[in-house]
């Protein structure tokens, strides 16, 4: 994408909040620079993808195949799943199917149902998923494996001593895996454009740093102030799986050591149908962190076009005169103002981020930004998110009761 469309992409996003909350302001040309003196610059800003390594792996191992299994922990598989159901521009020419790691008996049926010889299973890994994932690699007595993980751990020495290809990933740490090529091979394989989305996270960490940090002093002077619940409410889907990837990240980087801070990721649509009651009655120790698209696309902006009979109807037409002519976009904006309304008369608080468009690039700008946010978030709470959870702990308990069985 030129850097011209980049700009123009970069100058269309656009924040505004409100609170009612005595001595937060919610000024985003505020400058930053004193809020973070002297915290370094977080690691994943210089990481670089190599696309042409990614391409040439995937055109001499995956390409030959009719049919890819997609393998690994829940998040990263339902992340992809989400990009498969949702793009126009997967390839016709293979079939996927996606398999996490708490779904064996599903593994174990597509390896005695699919034909072999035309599939293969992708073992996608970070280093604290190695035990899980090895369990499904046993699973699969036959058939083709890859996997693409770590350099150095279990599943590297597995893949050498069984003879399978193995794509090495440096995911540095297991909570960034968003912008790695953990996630960019099996998008590139799928025929996604991850060029655009490496090219969005680029744009952001040069270009989304202070916003973020800003939002970051932000919901920090008002959990100070006794908010006890984050809602992140998005109207679009592939925007609100990057949310749920994201989750345990965000989860931690705004609890820090005291896990009494509840966060809620939903979409309008689950609005009013799971949380309507909570949005009602919200108070002063709520806040709303809003995302949507600015202008929906074309297929949204259809207006609803009811047949006359519907219209004549003495019931149906009356309960659905508001809709006619209406469209899917205008129905959502609606709902996105009832909410802000809402939020308002109870004086709670919200803060609203547009973006422009939804594609990968967009994607790329919004992980730059939580992963900015989630590092100063949990700066501010005195936590580190940059190191690894103490999986290893865990494992060795693992290890002692299975041994009683």
């Amino acid at each position: 994408m030129a850097k011209n469309q980049r700009r123009k992409i970069k100058s269309k996003i656009i924040y505004k909040g409100f609170t009612k909350i005595n001595d937060v302001h919610f000024d985003w040309n505020v400058k930053t620079d004193n809020f973070f003196n002297g915290f370094p610059v977080p690691p994943f800003v210089s990481w670089t993808i190599n696309t042409d390594r990614i391409s040439s792996f995937n055109r001499n191992i995956l390409q030959p195949n009719q049919q890819i299994v997609w393998i690994g922990k829940d998040d990263i598989i339902q992340f992809l799943e989400c990009f498969y159901a949702e793009s126009e521009l997967i390839q016709n020419h293979q079939s996927y199917h996606f398999c996490s790691s708490s779904r064996p008996e599903y593994l174990y049926k597509l390896s005695h149902s699919v034909d072999l010889l035309n599939t293969v299973f992708v073992v996608l890994g970070r280093t604290l998923d190695e035990l899980d994932l090895i369990k499904l690699v046993m699973m699969l007595n036959e058939g083709k494996r890859v996997f693409i993980g770590p350099e150095v751990g279990m599943m590297s020495e597995l893949a050498r001593l069984l003879f399978f290809p193995f794509y090495p990933v440096e995911t540095k740490n297991c909570r960034f895996w968003h912008h790695s090529e953990l996630l960019y091979f099996p998008l590139h394989s799928m025929g996604l454009p991850i060029r655009d989305m490496v090219e969005g996270c680029e744009e952001g960490f040069s270009s989304y740093r202070d916003d973020a940090m800003f939002t970051a002093q932000i919901v920090y002077q008002i959990q100070l102030k006794g908010i006890q619940r984050l809602y992140f409410i998005v109207n679009s889907y592939p925007v609100y799986s990057l949310l749920k990837a994201l989750e345990p990240l965000l989860e931690e980087s705004l609890n820090g050591e005291n896990q009494c801070f509840k966060i809620k990721i939903i979409t309008l649509e689950s609005l009013k149908s799971s949380y309507l009651e909570h949005i009602l009655s919200c108070d002063d120790r709520d806040v709303f962190f809003v995302l949507n698209q600015s202008k929906s696309s074309q297929c949204l902006q259809v207006p609803i076009n009811f047949p006359q009979e519907v219209k004549e109807d003495s019931y149906l037409g009356k309960e659905l005169q508001f809709l006619d002519k209406q469209s899917f976009s205008d129905y959502d904006s609606a709902t996105i103002e009832a909410l802000q309304y809402q939020i308002k008369k109870n004086e709670s608080s919200f803060i609203h981020l547009q973006y422009p468009k939804n594609d990968l690039y967009t994607l790329g700008l919004l992980v730059a930004y939580f992963y900015y946010f989630a590092c100063y978030s949990s700066w501010l709470r005195g936590y580190d998110v940059l190191n690894d959870p103490p999986f290893a702990e865990f494992d060795r308990l693992i290890w002692k009761f299975i041994k009683k069985t």
